[in-house]
């Protein structure tokens, strides 16, 4: 019962506010409230809370989002000072009801708050907690962690800066998941996923299976949201309601449920994700425990603990590798939940925490890491004047530069379209950076416009003839087919398979099996984890969106108008399944759109992912064709990496000697196949430099 005392002493806090005349919408009693008592009380509570947490840590417990590898412990410990920092504003604005009163009584509340010394102090606590970096502004290099891309705002796209959004947080009071428009709680996600994400198969035209893989990828290399912990440990979540702790969500599946009655399961390690430490008293934001630059940081990691432990210092400005010319093992006693116990041998150390998830995640993670060797072997050659910091940086940036250029030149146009691209200008060309662009990642993006499990395929091919296959649910924590197999195998069957086409419909491997280990008989439900993040993040609902991306041309009131954007027979699905067509989950609503194929997502969900690219575009310093910065590249540089693809990383790094011009595409005659001497190079000889020479 220890949790139920932990529960009682965090409401301590409320019955305290509740005794004392907090300023309300009517004006009622304006007399003083003892706010030194209060916080002082607060304190205490947070202090016993911690004690009893500790004895209370569940080892066993595991969250869906805490499949991580390579645990940087310095980061986490980390991660969970931030997370104390901003609990005790969300505990206050709760206590006070602050976001039940008006505008103005809210300020004159806060008003009175900063009038109280103890409060002071927690506010320059909080902000000392987060420390504005000191910059180099002279460095041709980015940082390892993000900081100091935007020299006047250097914390802006770095570790631990906040999500932000679109439209304004959609939380009851401070953070509170909120309830339907009558007032009910929402819809349970699993029954919306049981109900929409039925395992029918609709193979795209062109799009390859290579292209949800790349998709992940880079997801990782910009966002990474953490779960909130019980001092580092995984909470429990599957408790009795009174013995949970707030930052969890009640995942209970029923004992009629179609496919988890079986196994008799009945709750989902849910926990929410860690708040944002801003110092204020704002609605709720995520905090992003990667940096939200295209910068390949999946590779090279993002603080100087992951970057050394990955590289080599011997002068070659190499990364690690064990045999094989692959990724180094990780450390057999190292806790990864994406490795499958007896298998270290087989899993693999990554500047990411995610990196053995599944089997085509680490192969595009070993095809990088051999890239970025390849080219420090050139630089080597080309410049064997350069130490080996130079060396590394040099083709650090080079590496990232290819990765964005993949993104914008092959990813983005079949993404978004081609409307969208010219619309926000995320073609490639010569650019200008705009410091007053925050490049940091949208809660809408994150949770919603960018989910896109619905295109995976079921399977996987083992070999380039597609004569051997491999169920997409058998690749999770599996990392031995590529010690047996080239990877290259792998990467071009990706390539040649057919995704599926974004939607409603989700395959079970991602709807029973997610994540599924040989041991067990079933997986998680992605459908339903989506479903509940968008709630989790505070995002709001999908009408909302869809009037914000057509410019208040299309309002929807009644369920009838959403023919406009969606077939009848995906209109009445949602008719049936809420009660309000102000209730629709912003993702759910997105995979109902009408998708006109001119693009892989619908118009809404293509508008939410623009503004996110056009954030990292512009906002980002070192973006490889921004023109007239210390930092940037010469043209002649900018027109060589215009060369680099997806297909040729696969040919310079694996043993694969024909590929189709475009990896994301399946093979056809407007993507035809050609052997790999066909394709251009990065002209490497434009980064050769003359040794200084000093008299």
């Amino acid at each position: 019962m220890i949790w139920f005392f932990t529960v009682f002493l965090s409401a301590l806090l409320a019955s305290i506010c509740s005794q004392t005349s907090i300023p309300n919408n009517e004006g009622a009693n304006e007399s003083e409230v003892p706010f030194e008592d209060i916080l002082e009380s607060f304190q205490e509570i947070l202090s016993l809370r911690s004690t009893l947490e500790k004895k209370i840590r569940r080892p066993n417990a595991i969250d869906i989002d805490d499949f991580s590898s390579n645990r940087n412990f310095d980061l986490d410990l980390e991660t969970q000072r931030l997370e104390q920092e901003v609990t005790i504003f969300e505990h206050i604005a709760a206590a006070t009801n602050m976001y039940d009163l008006s505008e103005e009584k809210r300020n004159e509340l806060i008003e009175k708050l900063n009038e109280v010394p103890k409060f002071r102090e927690i506010v320059r606590k909080c902000k000392k907690a987060l420390p504005s970096p000191q910059c180099d502004s002279s460095s041709l290099y980015r940082t390892l962690d993000g900081s100091c891309n935007n020299l006047k705002h250097p914390r802006w796209g770095s570790l631990f800066s906040c999500h932000e959004r679109l439209l304004p947080a959609n939380y009851k009071g401070v953070s509170e998941i909120v309830d339907a428009a009558n007032g009910e709680p929402l819809p349970h996600p699993r029954t919306l996923s049981l109900h929409f994400s039925d395992d029918i198969k609709l193979p795209t035209v062109n799009i390859s299976q290579m292209f949800p893989f790349f998709g992940q990828l880079l997801a990782h290399d910009v966002v990474r949201t953490p779960p909130s912990t019980s001092g580092g440990r995984t909470l429990d979540c599957c408790l009795l309601d009174e013995l949970q702790h707030p930052q969890c969500i009640s995942l209970t599946y029923s004992s009629d449920d179609p496919y988890y009655s079986q196994f008799n399961f009945t709750c989902q390690n849910i926990i929410r994700h860690i708040p944002c430490p801003t110092c204020s008293f704002e609605k709720r934001k995520l905090i992003n425990q990667a940096t939200a630059f295209i910068d390949c940081s999946f590779l090279y990691g993002i603080n100087e603990w992951e970057a050394n432990r990955l590289r080599e210092f011997d002068g070659t400005g190499k990364l690690r590798t064990q045999r094989g010319n692959l990724m180094p093992q990780i450390s057999p006693t190292s806790r990864d939940l994406n490795c499958i116990s007896g298998y270290e041998k087989y899993c693999f150390q990554s500047g990411d925490s995610r990196g053995n998830q599944h089997l085509m995640l680490a192969s595009l993670q070993n095809l990088f890491l051999r890239e970025h060797n390849r080219i420090a072997t050139e630089m080597k050659v080309l410049n064997p004047h350069w130490d080996g910091e130079t060396i590394y940086q040099e083709t650090r940036k080079l590496v990232g530069a290819i990765m964005q250029c993949i993104v914008y030149k092959e990813f983005l146009p079949l993404l978004l379209g081609p409307t969208r691209m010219s619309e926000f200008d995320l073609w490639l060309n010569n650019s200008q950076y705009d410091p007053t662009v925050q490049p940091e990642m949208l809660s809408e993006f994150n949770t919603a416009s960018y989910r896109l499990h619905s295109t995976l395929n079921t399977v996987v091919y083992e070999n380039e003839t597609s004569s051997s296959i491999i169920k997409l649910r058998d690749t999770y924590a599996i990392q031995k087919p590529i010690h047996e197999n080239s990877f290259g195998s792998f990467l071009k069957g990706a390539s040649k398979l057919p995704g599926h086409k974004y939607g409603r419909h989700h395959v079970e491997d991602v709807t029973k099996y997610l994540y599924k280990r040989p041991i067990n008989d079933f997986g998680r439900d992605i459908q339903t984890i989506n479903i509940y993040r968008g709630r989790d993040h505070g995002v709001q609902p999908y009408i909302k969106l869809l009037a914000y991306c057509s410019n208040n041309e299309i309002n929807v009131t009644t369920f009838e108008n959403l023919n406009q954007v969606m077939e009848p027979e995906n209109v009445e699905l949602l008719k049936q399944n809420y009660k309000d067509v102000a209730d629709i989950d912003l993702i759910v609503g997105l995979q109902m759109e009408y998708n006109n194929g001119i693009s892989v997502v619908p118009p809404t969900a293509a508008c939410i992912n623009a503004i996110q690219f056009k954030f990292l575009k512009d906002g980002d310093r070192f973006f490889f064709t921004h023109t007239g910065l210390p930092t940037s590249y010469s043209k002649e540089k900018i027109e060589a990496i215009y060369n680099a693809s997806l297909s040729k990383l696969i040919c310079d790094n694996t043993k694969v000697t024909e590929m189709q011009m475009n990896a994301l595409l399946t093979p056809s005659e407007e993507n035809p196949v050609m052997p790999c001497s066909s394709f251009p190079e990065i002209d490497l000889c434009l980064w050769k430099s003359e040794p200084e020479h000093h008299e």
